[in-house]
């Protein structure tokens, strides 16, 4: 045992703490929440979500466009809001794609801004996910969680498709 933990301790070393934080993001009631982290955009928005069709949340994307951010999203073709959603933003000019039909669905509810921060939940961006049901997330701001999300997300972006596969 002695040399197991010898050799372990050699081998694993200590991590560096790492200051983190975590927000509550609780619906009903989640928008305005979410509406600032958005706003807080100075660089870039990456979006992955199964249901988006809030219009307050389409208006806080087409906003930061304006600001100058960068915005990708990648959205599930099998939710016809999401159609509706697309067309909107991409005619206020960010990048949208389609999930890869090797998923069943694409499910998560995930944002990345600024790859410094990362709401993730089970939160989808409608109404009734803003405003009826009750929905749990966070915002995380720890650089190694906010990593692997924002990884996760170039994987599904370089994966995703320029026109959706419907089944």
């Amino acid at each position: 045992i002695a040399a197991v933990f010898l050799a372990s301790s050699y081998f694993i070393q200590p991590q560096q703490a790492i200051p983190c934080s975590v927000t509550p993001v609780l619906s009903p009631g989640a928008a305005g929440q979410i509406v600032s982290f958005l706003d807080s955009a100075q660089t870039s928005i990456d979006v992955l979500l199964y249901q988006f069709s809030s219009n307050e949340l389409k208006q806080a994307i087409s906003n930061a466009v304006k600001r100058g951010v960068k915005v990708r999203l990648v959205l599930e073709p099998k939710v016809d809001d999401n159609f509706v959603t697309a067309d909107y933003l991409v005619a206020n000019g960010a990048q949208v794609k389609w999930a890869n039909p090797k998923y069943a669905n694409s499910h998560a509810k995930l944002a990345v801004v600024d790859g410094k921060k990362a709401l993730v939940g089970s939160t989808n961006w409608s109404y009734n996910g803003l405003n009826r049901n009750r929905e749990a997330a966070v915002i995380l701001y720890c650089p190694t969680a906010v990593q692997e999300y924002a990884k996760a997300f170039e994987s599904d972006w370089s994966d995703s498709l320029e026109k959706p596969v419907l089944p």
